[in-house]
Formats: structure tokens, sequence, C-alpha cells
């Protein structure tokens, strides 16, 4: 247990225990995932990490799994060697498959599931898997310079509770997303550790985070 030492002085030996027993699901490895995954790689905690893309230039101001020698290379093979490198202990499954319906079975066994995707048509479908299966979703969206992070669990609102179903390209600050996804661990870490924060929305803007009560509007999540 050296290597979580700091952790286990704020946790606790038990909670670091239930951690590392624990298995998160991270879909999409771009910049949320590339952050969220390192902070709960170096937690203990086991990953199964899926994203279909490889990497290009473009990803890279925002991305830090990546660097330049991996353009053209597959996402999830290379934050598999990156990850098991950052933590050798714990163990990690990646997967170049788009989450589908048809192969929703592939999260199966998570404690937990990260929406680190870039479009609102995986986010929704995230939703729809994760609260049919009873995984609890930590959503996390950024752009520009602000992001939301939330909690999502089947029996409280869903994400059609508060978000429109838009979708549209801008511009990023890399530091961003570097905030929202150290957010979404972080979410994820105190829901492990017995702390529910489903029924927030935590939206981050300009160096200011904001906790937004949610609750059920959209008919479907009852």
């Amino acid at each position: 247990m050296d290597r979580y030492q700091r952790q286990i002085m704020l946790l606790g030996a038990e909670n670091q225990k239930t951690l590392s027993k624990s298995t998160i699901s991270i879909v999409g490895l771009g910049g949320l995932g590339g952050i969220a995954s390192q902070i709960l790689a170096r937690s203990g905690i086991n990953l199964k990490l899926f994203d279909p893309d490889r990497v290009e230039i473009h990803n890279l101001h925002r991305q830090i799994l990546y660097t330049e020698k991996d353009i053209g290379k597959k996402k999830a093979d290379i934050a598999l060697k990156t990850l098991s490198e950052i933590n050798p202990e714990i163990k990690i499954e990646s997967c170049s498959k788009r989450i589908t319906s048809r192969n929703s079975h592939l999260l199966d066994g998570s404690d937990l599931v990260l929406d680190c995707t870039d479009n609102m048509e995986s986010k929704f479908l995230l939703n729809d898997i994760c609260l049919e299966k009873g995984i609890p979703l930590v959503f996390g969206a950024v752009g520009e310079n602000f992001g939301m992070v939330a909690l999502i669990k089947k029996g409280g609102p869903c994400l059609r509770c508060f978000l429109p179903k838009l979708d549209r390209t801008t511009g990023i600050l890399g530091a961003t997303v570097g905030i929202v996804g150290s957010l979404q661990a972080e979410l994820a870490v105190r829901y492990l550790t017995g702390e529910d924060l489903s029924g927030y929305l935590f939206h981050y803007n300009n160096l200011e985070i904001k906790k937004i009560k949610i609750k059920k509007r959209c008919g479907e999540c009852e």
C-alpha cells in the first residue's frame, strides 16, 4: 500500500481496499478521458477503456496521454500501454470499439462508467444504457472555457433532465479539459468511497465552480 500512502491518509485503508476492488469503464480517451484515466489509475482503480479513434495532431494540445510519436496509432492501445506503466498493480482492459446498444454488454461488470465522449449522440446513448443496466454514470462535457460534470443514477434525474440535445463544435481550452476531467475522477472516487452526489450538476466556468441542484423533468427517468 506504499503507492497509495498519501491517499490512505485521507480516505482510510478500507476505502483504499474498496477502490482496489472496483472497476470503472471509461468511454472516450481524448481530453477528458486522458486526464481522468491517469488520476483513476494512480488511485488504484481497475479500468476498462473504450475508444475507436486514432491519435491526430490536433488532439495533442489537450489529450495528455499522447505525444507526436503516437499519431496514427489507436488511442485504446496507447492508453493501455501508458496506464499500465503508470500503475502495473491494477487490471486494465482496452477496446477499440465504439460503444453501441448492440455491444453494451462490454460495460457489464463495471461499478461505474465515465462518459468522456465528445458528442451528444454518444452521451445520450450512454445515459440510456447505464440507466437500463443500473450502472452509475459520471457525465462530463467541456467547450471553450466551461464544463459540466454530474453523477447520474437510476431513480434520479438523468441527462435529459438538464441537457438539451445539441451538437456543435467549439474551441476548447486545454486547461479547462484538465479541470473537468479531474472533477469527473474526483466524483467517481467520492462515489466509490460512499459519497453519493447524484442529483447535482457541477458547472465550471471561468475559474468558478457552481453546485446546482437538478430535478427530474424529462418524464423518461421515472
